[in-house]
């Protein structure tokens, strides 16, 4: 890689990948035969993310593999950014005027005529191998977002979602690996589920007050106790009387 392109940057700040870590086949054939406790059988987005508990080794390789892919995907926006000064440089150049352009030339030197074509070929170069290895970081990652989504197809509807926001963040120029995007947008899912559940809890709670404050009392009856005994029959008078304990001391 070229350092000249980004002032101030070391060949060691631009090729982070040079840090010694574990092949990652390696270490995703180790990890695949290792033992895994069986998933959860819940069907809710939030549980049914969650990995099943990894043993101390299991968690090691997995935080190897994150690395690895952290590294490939700043790296990755490293060279983003190199490509993008660099046409900028070389649109600044194209711009030119071809017979300016063709009159700087026939000024030259032999030399200097020739550097100069050299270093305009050199730039497209560049810009085409950076180009190419963009795409094929992003070729792997979607074979790893696949590849994650075959072992856990409950998550295969956030699919076509999770593309358009990658897509969108290649546009941004900040490329976001798909299965970070996918834990973000399920995060977000949840959490809004959630403050919609709080939301319908007060509304319910709200509701309910309005129904108590406003339910009318109940009737009270204008039959006096004589009439209501009036009423009864001789058998619910003799209970009612039984029951009060009017007849003790006579049986």
């Amino acid at each position: 890689m070229d350092t000249d392109a980004l002032p101030g940057a070391t060949e060691a700040e631009l090729s982070p990948l040079e840090t010694p870590v574990e092949d990652p086949d390696e270490l995703d054939s180790e990890l695949a035969e290792s033992p895994e406790e069986p998933e959860s059988s819940e069907s809710s987005d939030e549980e049914a993310f969650a990995e099943p508990r990894l043993s101390p080794s299991q968690q090691r390789i997995q935080r190897e593999i994150e690395k690895r892919r952290q590294l490939e995907w700043d790296l990755a926006q490293a060279r983003q950014s190199e490509a993008r000064l660099q046409a900028q440089l070389s649109n600044r150049a194209t711009f030119i005027d071809p017979q300016e352009r063709q009159r700087r030339l026939e000024a030259m030197e032999p030399d200097e005529r020739y550097q100069f074509l050299l270093n305009e070929r050199d730039q497209a170069t560049r810009g085409e191998l950076n180009q190419l290895r963009y795409q094929m970081l992003s070729s792997n990652d979607s074979h790893q977002f696949q590849n994650y989504l075959a072992r856990h197809p409950e998550f295969r509807k956030y699919e076509q979602e999770v593309e358009g926001y990658f897509q969108q963040a290649v546009s941004n120029g900040q490329p976001q690996s798909r299965n970070a995007l996918l834990s973000w947008l399920i995060g977000e899912r949840v959490r809004s589920r959630a403050d919609g559940a709080v939301s319908r809890a007060k509304r319910q709670g709200s509701e309910n007050l309005k129904k108590v404050a406003t339910r009318p009392a109940a009737a009270r009856s204008n039959v006096s106790g004589s009439e209501r005994s009036s009423q009864m029959t001789a058998e619910q008078r003799l209970f009612m009387n039984l029951e009060r304990g009017a007849y003790k001391g006579q049986l």
